[in-house]
């Protein structure tokens, strides 16, 4: 396992952060260098711990725009193009949220004036599991701040 420099793919000291990568070496395995994605960084090694190995001072963020949400990964241009294919949406935002430590992806939606409310709810909710193979709760509402980003993911890992 290493910690590697997002742009150069270099290994980085230990104490600064990268992108964590995994090495196999095993003949009967294709895959030789995974990069998961994930941010961390070494923990220093001047000091004597009782585990000599090298260890991750924990899960310090994405590497890109996908997340994980209940075990899947969650794509933003996946959303983009349901909604997209969707009739009646004039704006959208997925967030991620964490409630009772369950995570939960809520899709908000701004219909447009001759939409059904009822009808885009379903068709959303619907197209969203087949993409996404994941249950989002849909919320209609009237407007999103001009500055609202597509996805967002408001979760805190303290």
């Amino acid at each position: 396992m290493q910690i590697c420099d997002l742009n150069t793919g270099e290994p980085v000291p230990p104490g600064q952060t990268g992108e964590v990568v995994v090495t196999l070496f095993r003949r009967d395995y294709i895959l030789i260098r995974f990069a998961v994605g994930d941010l961390s960084a070494l923990m220093d090694t001047s000091a004597p711990t009782v585990i000599p190995t090298p260890r991750l001072v924990g899960w310090l963020g994405r590497s890109g725009e996908s997340v994980k949400v209940r075990g899947l990964f969650v794509h933003p241009r996946h959303i983009a193009e349901t909604m997209r294919r969707l009739e009646g949406v004039q704006a959208y935002q997925a967030v991620v949220i964490r409630e009772n430590h369950r995570d939960e992806l809520i899709c908000r939606i701004v219909p447009t004036a001759d939409a059904d409310p009822d009808r885009l709810r379903d068709a959303a909710a619907q197209g969203l599991h087949e993409v996404l193979k994941l249950h989002c709760k849909v919320e209609l509402v009237s407007e999103l701040p001009a500055d609202a980003k597509p996805f967002v993911d408001l979760r805190t890992w303290e």
